[in-house]
């Protein structure tokens, strides 16, 4: 994430054969989220990325 300008952007490598498979639409839409539609794609600014990335830890321990 580029935290010096106003445009925030996720760089995501998945290993799942569908992104879906691995983080349903319906878990992003709790984070104000949604699957990418293009490689590079801008977050919305009422995106929850500290929310989501704690929820990830949480299920991962």
């Amino acid at each position: 994430m580029d935290t010096h300008s106003t445009k925030r952007h996720l760089v995501w490598q998945v290993g799942v054969p569908t992104l879906d498979a691995a983080l349903p639409a319906k878990t992003l839409k709790e984070f104000s989220l949604r699957h990418p539609s293009r490689p590079s794609q801008a977050l919305p600014p009422t995106a929850d990325i500290d929310g989501l990335l704690a929820a990830l830890d949480t299920k991962a321990a």
